[in-house]
């Protein structure tokens, strides 16, 4: 299968590179637009930047079908983005490295939204509207980017405003009920002061049916306001102000089956028994559906009520000074809230409980930077350096309610009388809660500077000091013991400071070719474990852990060739994680703690090809090594308990293969009119999705593609456009993460001598087509 892989990937550069001989000297020019990037906070050519980098365009994400942020890994290998059971449980990965997002543990990927860094990846997910490029940078970008970039970072950036009066609206109609509207707008005020609104609203009814309630599942509307001002103050001074609002409410709720290979007919049998609500027998009808993991079609309890909210600031004051240098202030500030109501957690048809999460962020920042010239030293020398602020408060926290029949069936069938008597005597409104709270101050100073040794040669190099100083409490409030949730009063305080830095180099053996090689460092933020304990409560010093850092080597190579029709990009890479923080066991219960080190290893590649103007040519994948080096006491099996060493396997979500490529013709016809086709195919090789992280072997998601497209007919000068949109269009499905049924052991699910247990899939999106009519004016 290797030989087979490496056979295909030879054939398909043999083809792109023929290609280029066959056509490229009887067509006019069609060379490969340039991308500028920020990657080190100057805008540069990408092809001269020495980082593994991936940029696109607002007009290419569009073309793509690009419409959240979870959508950037179809197109992106190596960046990987799920949301699993509610909307705040959203996991950023970057190599196979990462963190959900519904805990108090901090990104390994870093994201920016117009220079201001957002912090949680759950507040991302209301829609991305006007958008003028996205910028994907992978290994550690700790110097510039700072904390929790320690695998990646992701730039985001919104339109600016236009010098004259224009605007565009689109409108599309789609399958499931999806229904979208977007309106951007660019009044200038004068030749000084220039505005730009935009409005997106949209709409759906979900992907999945659910048979007990008779409703469909995942609905959704979400409504985005975004505004932009740039005043130019003096000829110097430049104020760059953006303003957002976004909310998105429904059930939300994702599609969630039983992996249909982990139920065998002895677990049925005692799920079922479990479930009898009068003890007259099984009844199969109080089961969800067990026989097809990929059915859109479930049967359990489950009713939502989303309500996710925020408002964001980002401003940007840039000085032009004498001499060529700059300065910028960047302040920002995020006000995020996540509340959601969801019955019966557990995905199975009786009404066992009631929860409702909620997650509230409020943070500002502010980074002060210095940009050089780039001609100092008769244009050898180029530096920048920057102070950085940060603050944030974090609240997360949830409530259970339980249900009569979590006493007289759940526990009737599965607990002691004791614990029965418990429940009935006991409040089963407010049974359980607890609050997470958090103060984040962040400082940190950093420079950077590049020198040319000679035209060929150039090395560059950077240093960043952070200090972190986080100040917790985590309270738990248990009104009835059935619950089985400690109560816990515990405050917790972390101070830690940080040194990351980078050292790369640069070689230039002609105009069109760079070869480089990087050492860099990174840090993920130490915390808190801000989960609730059972039985007995936990104590500061059991919640407390430590930053996870990181290394990394890359050995990278970017080329123009055929007169810039073809740019390939390469990147050998070898990254260590070393006191991994992952959830694990620590002697007496599981819990979020440093334990472990990990390797990551590979090649990156990506190519653009133009063989001829109007056809553009994609193609970018990741070949990953993954290793744990040392995870002993991790996660055991479910049906085993305790723990086990998972020294030397893969991590989890780490595919062997990832790849994405596409094809975009743009055809021309009289009247000035134009159309435009274009395929994208996103794939990944097998992989571990076990997200309690003990490579559970039946949390293998098999390899799958994924293929989209676009078929457009446009007006002249692109006044107006009629598109057909289809988004996986083979209709493939496939688990985006994979977790242990809840209740599995009462429920009689865990098999000891194996240690398998009943595991849930929450599903990808199905088979989607729309249809969308856009004007420009």
């Amino acid at each position: 299968m290797i030989k087979l892989r490496a056979r295909l990937a030879a054939s398909t550069a043999l083809v792109f590179a023929s290609s280029f001989f066959g056509m490229a000297q009887a067509q006019e020019s069609a060379a490969v637009e340039e991308v500028v990037v920020t990657a080190q906070k100057r805008a540069e050519n990408v092809q001269d930047v020495p980082i593994s980098v991936t940029a696109f365009s607002g007009e290419t994400l569009e073309a793509a079908g690009v419409q959240d942020v979870r959508d950037l890994r179809r197109i992106t290998p190596s960046l990987y983005l799920a949301t699993s059971s509610n909307t705040s449980n959203t996991r950023i990965m970057m190599r196979g490295v990462g963190t959900s997002g519904n805990t108090a543990v901090e990104p390994s990927v870093a994201t920016f939204v117009d220079g201001v860094y957002v912090p949680r990846i759950g507040s991302l997910l209301a829609g991305l509207n006007d958008i003028g490029s996205v910028e994907v940078l992978r290994g550690p970008q700790g110097t510039l980017f700072g904390r929790n970039a320690s695998m990646g970072a992701v730039l985001i950036r919104t339109q600016a405003p236009g010098d004259v009066i224009s605007g565009e609206a689109s409108a599309t109609v789609g399958t499931y009920g999806v229904r979208r509207f977007a309106a951007a707008g660019d009044l200038p005020i004068s030749d000084t002061l220039k505005t730009r609104v935009s409005l997106l609203g949209y709409k759906g009814d979900g992907f999945g049916r659910n048979d007990l309630t008779g409703k469909r599942m995942g609905r959704n509307d979400g409504f985005s306001a975004r505004a932009a001002v740039e005043w130019n103050i003096t000829p110097e001074v430049t104020w760059n102000l953006r303003g957002d609002y976004q909310n998105l409410s429904g059930d939300g709720y994702n599609t969630i089956t039983v992996v249909a290979d982990t139920v065998t007919p002895q677990t049925l049998a005692n799920w079922q028994t479990r479930l009898d609500p009068d003890g007259a027998g099984p009844l199969v009808g109080v089961l969800p559906y067990t026989s097809d993991t990929y059915s859109r079609r479930v049967r359990q309890s489950t009713e939502g009520d989303l309500k996710d909210y925020q408002t964001g600031v980002a401003s940007d004051l840039t000085w032009d000074m004498a001499g060529g240098y700059q300065l910028k202030l960047i302040s920002g500030y995020r006000d995020w809230k996540n509340i959601q109501y969801q019955v019966s957690n557990g995905n199975i048809p009786l009404e066992l409980q009631r929860r409702t999460t909620f997650a509230d962020s409020q943070n500002h920042s502010q980074e002060l930077q210095l940009l050089s010239p780039d001609t100092l030293f008769g244009g050898r020398f180029n530096f920048v350096a920057g102070l950085f602020y940060y603050e944030e408060a974090y609240d997360i926290g949830q409530n259970i309610d339980l249900t009569r029949d979590f006493c007289e069936v759940f526990l009737r069938n599965t607990a002691t009388a004791a614990r029965l008597n418990q429940c009935r005597t006991n409040p089963l409104e407010g049974a359980s809660f607890y609050v997470f709270t958090q103060d984040t101050e962040s400082v940190a100073a950093y420079v950077q500077g590049a020198f040319k040794l000679s035209e060929q040669f150039s090395v560059t190099g950077g240093l960043r000091y952070s200090e972190d100083e986080k100040i917790a409490t985590f309270r738990a409030l248990t009104r009835n013991p059935a619950a089985a949730q400690a109560a816990e009063s515990t405050d917790m305080s972390l101070k830690e400071d940080k040194v990351t830095w980078r050292v790369s180099g640069a070689y230039r053996p002609s105009d069109d070719v760079m070869i480089f090689a990087s050492y860099s460092t990174g840090f993920k933020s130490g915390g808190f474990d801000s989960a609730p304990a059972t039985g007995t409560p936990s104590t500061a010093f059991a919640r407390t852990f430590q930053a996870e850092t990181v290394e990394n080597w890359e050995l990278g190579v970017k080329s123009q060739l055929f007169d810039r029709r073809l740019v390939a990009n390469a990147t050998l890479f070898r990254t260590e994680i070393d006191d991994l923080q992952f959830r694990s066991y620590d002697g007496l219960q599981f819990r979020t703690r440093n334990n472990g080190k990990a390797r990551q290893q590979g090649i990156e590649f990506e190519t653009v090809a133009r063989p001829i103007p109007p056809l553009t040519l994609t193609l970018a994948g990741t070949l990953l090594d993954s290793e744990y080096l040392d995870f002993r006491g991790a996660p055991g099996l479910p049906g085993l308990g305790g723990d086990q060493d998972l020294t030397g396997q893969r991590l989890p979500y780490s595919p062997k293969w990832q790849g994405a490529a596409s094809a975009q013709y743009i055809g021309d016809l009289s009247n000035g009119m134009s159309w435009l086709v274009r395929a994208d195919l996103s794939f990944t090789s097998r992989a571990n999705l076990a997200t309690a992280g003990d490579n559970n072997p039946d949390a293998d998601q098999s390899g799958y593609a994924v293929l989209g497209g676009r078929i457009a007919l446009r007006g002249p000068m692109q006044t107006w456009e009629l598109a057909m949109i289809g988004q996986n269009l083979t209709n493939k499905a496939f688990c985006t993460g994979i977790f242990n049924q809840p209740n599995n052991a009462a429920f009689g699910l865990n098999n000891a001598v194996t240690g398998a247990t009943a595991l849930r899939c929450t599903l990808n999106d199905p088979r989607q087509a729309a249809v969308e009519a856009r004007v420009r004016f």
